[in-house]
């Protein structure tokens, strides 16, 4: 079953690219499945995770106008995330945690860009006392990192 994930996930962001504006036909169930993706460990090299995580940004950028309405969700998955990677500790490659670190941060900071108020309330609700540095380094750095986010507009 990880391998199907691999592989279906590996496609995910083009796809979005592809299909541009028209995900937001779909987006409830295609956050759905990203979130899920995102959530679940899949192996060492976390190879779904990761191309769940370029599909969320890909997802946030395209839909930046409806996100708005999934923003608690969005924001739930990706906090998921970062807990299990950096204070889990489970069977991670130290490379693969990295790269999930910086992309659902990376992730994180464009959410806050394209829902400021949102996201800014729920990051400044995290207490990180108690949690790992590397969490509260993650919290940190998307709560002040500069977003260069432009929304994408007609391509004519």
């Amino acid at each position: 079953m990880i391998k199907n994930r691999e592989v279906y996930s590996k496609h995910l962001p083009a796809y979005l690219v592809a299909m541009d504006i028209m995900i937001l036909r779909h987006l409830p169930r295609l956050l759905h499945v990203i979130c899920n993706y995102i959530e679940i460990y899949d192996g060492p090299n976390q190879t779904a995770r990761l191309n769940a995580l370029s599909a969320m940004n890909t997802t946030i950028v395209i839909a930046w106008p409806r996100i708005g309405n999934h923003c608690d969700t969005i924001f739930k998955a990706l906090v998921k995330v970062l807990y299990n990677v950096t204070v889990d500790k489970t069977d991670v490659n130290e490379d693969a945690q990295d790269l999930v670190i910086n992309r659902t941060t990376q992730c994180l900071t464009i959410l806050r860009c394209v829902v400021p108020e949102q996201t800014e309330l729920y990051l400044k609700a995290i207490k990180c006392d108690n949690l790992s540095d590397a969490f509260q380094k993650c919290i940190n750095r998307a709560k002040h990192e500069v977003c260069d986010f432009t929304p994408l507009t007609d391509k004519k």
